[in-house]
């Protein structure tokens, strides 16, 4: 009898251990990855439901909308101070001031600036302005890095750099910027 129960044991040892660690590493991976996938399931159910209280209360509309408008205000005053209020500039006159207070702020001065004839596509319509100018490295590179931040996008099709003097550079800049059309 005893070495029946040392032959079932010793063939049963190895699956037993085996089904024991997969049941460990199971409780482990419940542990460390369901359980708080399942607390912040909670959370974020709990405020669903909070937010559909709030929007279903009539009184509610008004608190909401009041408070789109103001963050849309915020977002709207903000825009403005990256495009110096020049954020619904349409008109050629609108973009080039623009870029003049840009260059200005890069100290940089334009020795021409041409603009060239807008093209309507589909979605936009194009602006594309030759500049050239005169300056250094750095306020090449705080120029270009400014029409980055500007609300319309700025593709710079062209750049040609010429060696003047010491520590100056002629530039000549095409760029292109794209308004979209009013729907």
């Amino acid at each position: 009898m005893k070495e029946t129960l040392l032959n079932r044991m010793e063939h049963e040892f190895k699956p037993f251990l085996v089904v024991s660690a997969a049941v460990l590493v199971a409780l482990f991976a419940a542990y460390r990855y369901g359980i708080p996938q399942l607390h912040e399931y909670l959370e974020n159910r709990q405020k669903l439901v909070s937010y559909k209280e709030f929007i279903s209360q009539k009184d509610n509309e008004a608190s909401i909308r009041e408070s789109l408008k103001a963050q849309n205000d915020r977002l709207t005053a903000k825009l403005e101070d990256i495009s110096y209020g020049l954020a619904n500039a349409e008109e050629t006159p609108d973009l080039l001031q623009m870029l003049i207070t840009k260059a200005r702020n890069a100290d940089i001065s334009f020795t021409r600036i041409e603009p060239e004839a807008k093209t309507h596509g589909t979605d936009f319509i194009h602006y594309p302005v030759i500049l050239e100018m005169s300056t250094r490295f750095h306020s090449l590179g705080k120029f270009i890095a400014s029409l980055e931040e500007m609300p319309q996008v700025v593709r710079v099709d062209r750049l040609s750099i010429g060696a003047e003097a010491a520590n100056k550079i002629n530039v000549l800049l095409n760029i292109t910027c794209f308004f979209q059309l009013e729907a």
